[in-house]
């Protein structure tokens, strides 16, 4: 009997440990605003970004500035703004899918 426990530990532990990297491997990240005001400039869907990069900026005052910056690498699966759009502080602008 305690052969056939310490087989499903082992491979409940497998599993976990398959379901773990397969969920590091690509994972969706929605990035959000953190000015509120008209986009001047926006990311297009499939550009490759690194951590940092500008995915939107707005105009303010002092000109166009970043609204929203891609918080690790990977590639841009979505942008739900477009030039012209008004956003607001907190508002979901893109969504990049890590590496």
């Amino acid at each position: 009997m305690k052969s056939i426990s310490t087989r499903r530990i082992f491979w409940l532990a497998a599993a976990l440990a398959v379901c773990g990297a397969v969920m590091a491997a690509a994972q969706a990240i929605v990035h959000t605003t953190v000015l509120s005001g008209k986009v001047t400039k926006a990311v297009t869907v499939g550009t490759t970004v690194k951590e940092g990069d500008t995915l939107v900026e707005v105009e303010s005052l002092a000109g166009s500035m970043p609204a929203a910056r891609a918080t690790a690498d990977g590639k841009v699966v979505r942008v739900d703004v477009a030039v012209g759009d008004r956003v607001e502080k907190g508002g979901a602008v893109a969504v990049v899918e890590t590496n």
